[in-house]
């Protein structure tokens, strides 16, 4: 890394501000890397090898202009690209708890036991999801 020194040979508070700034951005950077890692490796060394097959027949719909999100295990084919994009932009936790609730027509009791969090969790979950999908969908309509 390039330093500027002043005359007395010290490193400036400039330059060790903005090496502290690269230094957080590239660390930041590194661990967001380490997770999607980790969540791979746990996504591929935790199932059979029935299941693996599985993962890759329904991976294989993607092509199809179909996208597949697993909920618990439990593979869900959006055929729409618009409605699967914002989907996609959800949070995990919101997404889960419309998707069960939705496409696989989960009651939010069912909900609770399945993604162990509270009623009331769901609820403001399942809430939260819709209103960002509206919000899309809205969006979508005033650009067309």
């Amino acid at each position: 890394m390039l330093e500027s020194k002043n005359r007395n040979g010290e490193i400036s508070e400039l330059q060790k501000r903005h090496d502290a700034f690269c230094y957080a951005v590239i660390r930041k950077q590194a661990f967001k890397q380490i997770q999607r890692y980790v969540q791979y490796c746990k996504k591929y060394t935790a199932i059979s090898i029935e299941e693996m097959e599985e993962e890759l027949f329904i991976e294989e719909d993607i092509a199809l202009e179909k996208f597949v999100f697993t909920v618990k295990g439990e593979p869900i084919v959006i055929e729409d690209e618009f409605l699967a994009e914002a989907i996609m932009e959800l949070q995990e936790r919101v997404r889960n708890v419309l998707l069960l609730n939705v496409a696989l027509e989960h009651k939010l009791s069912e909900i609770t036991d399945i993604l162990e969090i509270g009623y009331d969790t769901a609820k403001v979950y399942k809430s939260m999801a819709l209103h960002e999908i509206r919000k899309k969908v809205s969006g979508k309509n005033e650009r067309t």
